[in-house]
């Protein structure tokens, strides 16, 4: 076990069923979507040394509200060791004050073979909703594996 892992608390939880390991992470939820590496590595994500991605490719740059923002990228395991992956994206919504401010959506969860390449293409719904008010202008989009963090890519939203 790497070393800050030996102390670390939710470690005696994890491997004795699936309920148990469901439960502790949710209660980490917030510490995977910011990328904690102690927790990434309790969960086993793979380090993206490992990987290689292809910068994320938006082919919506413009958006309308009530419509998708439609993006793609892919992913390789360089290794011959198959590797779990955590994929996410984050969208960055323009506020009124004109700050972004990021929201992280899970896209999903799954391991990579040896070798395997995979193309992800996403659609991602710009609607409205009630906790969230969408202002015109420049957005960003970006792509999270296992925690970190790619470019960010802009579209605009058209109300």
């Amino acid at each position: 076990m790497p070393e800050p892992l030996k102390n670390f608390y939710s470690q005696k939880w994890i491997g004795h069923n699936a309920e148990t390991n469901w439960v502790v992470k949710h209660g980490m939820i917030t510490l995977l979507k910011a990328g904690h590496p102690i927790v990434m590595a309790l969960f086993g994500y793979a380090s993206i040394d490992v990987l290689h991605t292809e910068a994320i490719k938006v082919n919506t740059l413009a958006v309308s509200l009530g419509h998708h923002l439609e993006f793609q990228f892919h992913l390789a395991n360089k290794t011959p060791i198959e590797q779990i992956i955590r994929l996410e994206c984050a969208v960055h919504f323009m506020k009124n004050n004109g700050v972004q401010k990021k929201k992280v959506f899970k896209i999903s969860e799954r391991k990579l073979k040896s070798r395997e390449t995979i193309t992800i293409q996403k659609s991602h719904a710009i609607k409205p909703i009630s906790t969230r008010k969408y202002y015109p202008g420049k957005h960003d989009v970006s792509l999270i594996v296992n925690g970190i963090e790619f470019e960010k890519h802009d579209f605009l939203l058209h109300m």
